[in-house]
């Protein structure tokens, strides 16, 4: 909305724009329920927040157990989740830099609501929201309640080992010495899935070009991707369908994850 003033004595020869003053059009807060089955292995929602806006997630989970839930991007923002009116856990800045990470056991066939808005009243700008069954090996001394906790890999070449269980999704982080580009690849006897999320994007994964399938040899996820140096990217994989279960408990669980400097 605009205020202009306009002569109206003769002659009328406006309108003179003694002063203008603009009004950002009032924007609805965002409302919306997802259901996380065994099925899924994440849910990622893109959040576009005005001054003022708050965006609330009516959650239900198939399953009780850890959930990882944190926001991604480059606006400072704070999460809360409630179970009902009562606040279970709010964060403000564990996540990368500005954003919101937490680590929190709920219960299936349970209502909880996710709340995510600005740290103040002026903050507006992308992010997003991403929700995992949690499962994700912690750095040494550390206890899972923060981004900068998620077991971290630095260098250019690196194998990270790591073995699978019915429901887990995992995550590491991948902080590259150098600029350039990388191809990330997951090899293991069962179906697989990749995802490389830069941090401080808050758009989403399939424009980003973050995920993959069956990009590498039968079965397995393969990503190339340009990183840049000391960039914590969040890599997460699991099983295609998390819900399936294993019949090899010897190699059949495993997971080779491959960082490679082209």
């Amino acid at each position: 909305m605009r205020v202009i003033s306009y002569q109206d004595a003769k002659p009328a020869t406006g309108g003179y724009c003694t002063s203008l003053k603009s009004y950002p059009k009032p924007q609805l807060n965002i409302e919306e329920s997802l259901s996380f089955y065994d099925y899924n292995r994440l849910i990622e929602k893109t959040i576009e927040l005005y001054p003022k806006t708050t965006a609330k997630y009516k959650i239900r989970f198939s399953r009780s157990g850890n959930k990882m839930i944190q926001t991604l991007g480059s606006i400072d923002v704070k999460m809360s989740i409630y179970d009902g009116n009562t606040l279970l856990k709010a964060n403000d800045d564990s996540g990368y830099r500005l954003n919101s990470f937490m680590s929190v056991y709920l219960d299936s066939d349970h209502d909880y609501t996710i709340e995510i808005k600005g740290y103040s009243d002026e903050v507006a700008g992308l992010c997003r929201l991403i929700i995992t069954q949690a499962f994700s090996f912690a750095e040494d001394g550390y206890s899972f309640d923060s981004f900068d906790h998620i077991d971290n890999i630095e260098g250019t070449n690196f194998d990270y080992y790591a073995y699978n269980q019915q429901y887990w999704v995992q995550a590491v982080r991948f902080t590259p010495t150098e600029m350039g580009d990388y191809t990330i690849s997951l090899s293991s006897q069962y179906d697989n899935y990749l995802y490389v999320f830069d941090p401080r994007l808050g758009t989403s994964m399939y424009q980003n070009g973050e995920y993959d399938d069956d990009s590498g040899e039968g079965s397995n996820a393969l990503l190339k991707k340009h990183l840049e140096k000391g960039i914590p990217y969040l890599v997460i994989f699991s099983q295609y369908n998390p819900s399936s279960t294993f019949t090899d408990f010897d190699k059949g669980d495993d997971c080779l994850v491959s960082f490679r400097k082209n």
